[in-house]
């Protein structure tokens, strides 16, 4: 049995809470991790009542064999106020060991209980350590062996899988993990990972046999390898110590493992165009050690060894997972025959047959996110149909039936069977499943109107709390969605690329909304994989090779790769990836400089799709928005440059970025700035929300002079829209942030909410249950194929903005260490309470208010928790109250009076008037604020 884990160390109740929420390598219970010195991060979420001001002094991390029990690391009692990224000092980590791990911490006068443990394994680092596994190269996709063990049960056995385009194990006829393809998509030229699964409970002792399916996945689609590839050990501990290695091989060495391979019944694994199984070639119990193959099974075949300077290292994201059953909201027949489930919102996954296909017959699932006139599922892009899955019957049929090498994004699935007499639909027969990257969401926020609506209100009718809590579930889905290939993706339906423009206008909302450090550190990985040596990254990856002009991206898209290094730092305090990839940064900065300084005026303005999906014009045909919307991203990577040059300690890069930045911005000026319009639009007059929000995010641009008719005329395009939405993507970051940044957040409640044709409440009166890739939802001038419903990047700057802005909460340091709460409250608009709650790095932020009436007038009461070791900048704002009466009370006591500061209660640092209200600096703690007036 495993060592009882700390038995021996007696743990006593202390007066503060244990730390919560551990990670090893970013991740919770990492299956495997390939480095000897990993990082190790808590948090400390204290409950309410705790003492303000509290914060870390000090932490004790204990790290023990999770066989023998052996302590290989104990800091002692370290002085320290950091819980993230403590880099494991102990003794030598070992490979294919397992770890445990706990931690305590201390405050100024108190010492808090143990954590509860968190696990990880070191798996293979060198090409050494694969106990000379053979690389198995073949079409052949069914693969099987078996293999002997101990008399004794093992005491810990872990499989390694290396199959870099699809996978799934079985043991002894039960799969290992989830019963759905693994299939992260990297730059396997580059780099691979191998998935790690604890196979203890699954093998036994005498004779064991193990099943694979290959599928391509994006290996052999890509174009990086003709045919799928297999490498495999599993590593069995037994209890007298000894170690036992199975791995993929050519020999005859029973305690090896015996391989051998065959033609697939799975004649079909397109990660797009879907699966194609037949039933008649499957042979029962093949998994299982009592088969006997048939003549059908042949020897397997080694391959060439993998490229030495390919990173092969465990998964350092979190892995895809399987979501409950989900039955039909609503089925219908076809006058074909054909039947169409409809699942009742687009969900990214598959689906599965319960019920046994009579061999002879087939079915056809075609999966979609849009019906036709006719009803029929519409699964037609500009790639030609797509999402098809086919099943053939046969003697046996395993039960269910399911695709396992292919994820579709859909809503509606057709139904189509040939030569099934007896067939009879039912609701029962076809069930569906997500399938999503195992992250868990970390920040959600509700808002509550004064007046009541309904689930089934009609969004015309619904006040603007209620419209906003639907449409954030729409975005929220979305996102979920669009985070199922271990890479932010820009649909999961036609492309399941990873687009840099896509990642750029989601990631902020993204790695804030979700878990996702892990993912988008990957992200970045693949970017700088994806680098070509002249320093310039493709517009997608990995894989996808696109560039503009002048030998160079589309900024706008390329940009991704020094301003989501720049988020995962600020919002994460992720110093870490900064340092692992500021070279790659510097060579793609530098690559810019050196076309740049040929250009007429000095400005990188390299384009090729421009403001994507913008009302008015096709982004990619037309040179409107392009040049200045990549200036824009330009001058904000030089901006973030700047930054991630001090995180790294290069002080000479710092000034440069700074000087270089603030050279250029007279330049973006002159060249797009519009006399005749007073706004940004390269003098073309169109689009001007996305180009002028973006200047108006961009400090010290606008001339002096100019900033009143540049704000006054801008405000004139948003009021000849009518509020409607134009923007594309490269706009939906700052559209609304601008307008709410400066005092106009009526105009960016008016126009998140707008309900008519060009606005998110269009895509709701329409049924939406995901975002769009357009305005409109169907082929127009602006997509003229059809366009996707499952994309993310208009509708995620809503979410932020809502984070930052209707609840009010923005980082002022990295990992909101230090953070402001300054909500927008109108008082007669927008709702009347939100509740935000975040999971920071730094522990949980909870900030909730409410307005509230004063004497006719509108006040407001707020509720912020301030985590440990952190410092908030809490306004408090008057609303329609007179300032000069105006008092303030935190937790009943009068801490503002009529224009000056009254009493200071514990955690109080500083109080200040400021415009529209009273800024409270604040220590951590819960603080309750609420607005009266005197008599």
């Amino acid at each position: 049995a495993l060592f009882v884990i700390f038995v021996a160390m007696l743990s006593v109740a202390h007066g503060l809470q244990a730390p919560t929420y551990l990670q090893t390598e970013r991740i919770t219970n990492p299956p495997a991790i390939s480095t000897l010195t990993p990082r190790l991060s808590w948090r400390i979420d204290l409950t309410d009542n705790f003492t303000r001001s509290t914060s870390q002094l000090a932490y004790q991390v204990q790290v023990l064999d999770l066989v023998t029990g052996t302590v290989s690391w104990d800091s002692d009692k370290t002085t320290a106020t950091s819980t993230r990224s403590v880099v494991y000092a102990g003794h030598p980590l070992e490979v294919f060991k397992h770890y445990t791990w706990r931690v305590k911490w201390w405050s100024h006068t108190e010492e808090s209980d143990w954590s509860e443990n968190n696990t990880f394994t070191v798996g293979p680092i060198t090409l050494a350590d694969w106990q000379n596994a053979t690389v198995l190269v073949t079409n052949q996709t069914q693969l099987r062996a078996t293999f002997s063990l101990a008399s004794t049960p093992p005491v810990k056995a872990t499989a390694y899988v290396l199959a870099p385009g699809c996978h799934v194990l079985k043991i002894n006829g039960k799969t290992v993990g989830d019963s759905f393809g693994q299939c992260p998509w990297l730059q396997y030229n580059k780099r691979m990972m191998y998935q790690t699964t604890d196979v203890t409970d699954t093998v036994v002792t005498d004779d064991n046999a193990l099943g694979v399916l290959l599928g391509n996945g994006f290996l052999v689609k890509e174009g990086f390898s003709p045919v799928p590839i297999l490498k495999m050990l599993v590593v069995v501990t037994n209890a007298d110590g000894s170690v036992q290695h199975i791995t993929t091989n050519t020999g005859a060495d029973a305690r090896q493992g015996i391989w051998k391979q065959r033609a697939s019944f799975i004649t079909s694994t397109d990660v797009y165009a879907g699966n194609t199984i037949d039933y008649s070639k499957y042979e029962a119990g093949w998994t299982l050690p009592s088969f006997e193959p048939s003549a059908t099974w042949t020897p397997v075949t080694a391959g060439p060894a993998i490229d030495s300077t390919i990173v092969v290292e465990a998964m350092r994201m979190q892995p895809s997972v399987l979501s409950p059953l989900m039955t039909a909201v609503n089925m219908t027949t076809l006058s074909s025959g054909d039947t169409v489930f409809d699942f009742g919102a687009n969900i990214v996954g598959s689906t599965a047959i319960y019920d046994v296909i009579p061999a002879g017959a087939s079915v056809t699932l075609i999966h979609g996110e849009v019906l036709n006139p006719d009803g029929s599922v519409n699964n037609s892009f500009a790639t030609g149909d797509i999402q098809v899955d086919t099943y053939h019957g046969g003697n046996p049929t395993p039960y269910p039936i399911q695709s396992v090498f292919s994820w579709h994004g859909f809503q509606y699935v057709q139904l189509h069977v040939t030569n099934w007499p007896a067939f009879r639909p039912a609701e029962s027969l076809l069930l569906a499943f997500k399938v999503n990257s195992n992250i868990t969401q970390t920040t959600r926020i509700e808002h509550r109107d004064s007046s009541l609506s309904k689930a089934t209100t009609p969004v015309a009718d619904l006040p603007d709390g209620a419209f906003l809590n639907r449409f954030n579930e729409i975005i929220v889905r979305t996102h979920l969605n669009n985070l199922a290939a271990a890479l932010p993706t820009d649909c999961p339906s036609r492309e399941k690329h990873g687009w840099l423009g896509d990642a750029q206008d989601v990631g902020e909302s993204a790695m804030t909304t979700y878990d996702s450090v892990a993912i988008f550190e990957a992200f970045l990985r693949t970017i700088r994989d994806a680098q070509i040596p002249r320093g310039d990254v493709p517009m997608a990856v990995p894989g996808a090779y696109k560039f503009g002009k002048k030998e160079a991206t589309d900024v706008s898209w390329s940009a991704a790769f020094p301003l989501i290094t720049y988020w995962l730092y600020w919002y994460h305090s992720d110093e870490a990836i900064v340092k692992e990839v500021y070279p790659a940064l510097i060579a793609y900065m530098d690559n810019l400089d050196r076309l740049r300084v040929n250009s007429t005026d000095d400005i990188v303005d390299f384009f090729a799709c421009g403001d994507w999906c913008a009302v008015g014009a096709r982004a990619d045909v037309t040179p409107t928005t392009g040049p200045p919307l990549a200036a824009f991203n330009w001058l904000m990577s030089v901006d973030a440059m700047a930054v991630l040059s001090t995180v790294v300690g290069n002080t000479s890069g710092t000034a440069y970025y700074t000087e270089l930045g603030q050279k250029m911005r007279p330049l973006y000026h002159q060249r797009f700035y519009n006399n005749a319009t007073g706004v940004y639009d390269g003098g073309l007059a169109l689009n001007t929300q996305t180009l002028t929000s973006g200047v108006l995010r961009l400090n010290n641009t606008i001339p002096a002079d100019l900033q009143d008719h540049v704000w006054t005329s801008y405000e004139k395009t948003l009021s000849d829209n009518d509020g409607h939405l134009t923007f594309g993507s490269g706009g939906a970051n700052y559209v609304f942030a601008q307008l709410s940044a400066n005092n106009r957040h009526d105009q960016a409640m008016t126009m998140m909410t707008k309900r008519d044709y060009p606005s998110f409440g269009h895509w709701m009166s329409l049924g939406a249950t995901t975002c769009w890739e357009n305005w409109s939802g169907q082929a127009d001038a602006t997509h003229p194929p059809l366009p996707t419903h499952g994309h993310i990047f208009l509708c995620a700057g809503a979410l932020l903005h809502q984070y930052q802005y209707v609840a009010g909460v923005k980082p002022l340091a990295p990992g909101f260490s230090q953070f402001s709460v300054t909500p927008m409250v109108l008082p007669s608009q927008g709702p009347a309470a939100t509740s935000f709650a975040f999971d920071s790095v730094n522990g949980h932020i909870n900030v909730t208010w409410e307005r509230t009436l004063v004497k006719a007038e509108t006040g407001i009461s707020m509720s912020v928790l301030v985590p440990v070791g952190t410092k908030a900048f809490i306004t408090v704002p008057f609303l329609t109250l007179d300032p000069a009466h105006v008092q303030i009370f935190e937790s009943g006591v009068l801490v503002w009076d009529q224009g000056q500061a009254a009493n200071k209660p514990a955690g109080f640092v500083e109080v200040a008037a400021v415009e529209g209200g009273v800024l409270f600096e604040v220590d951590s703690g819960l603080y309750q604020f609420g607005t009266d007036v005197s008599n």
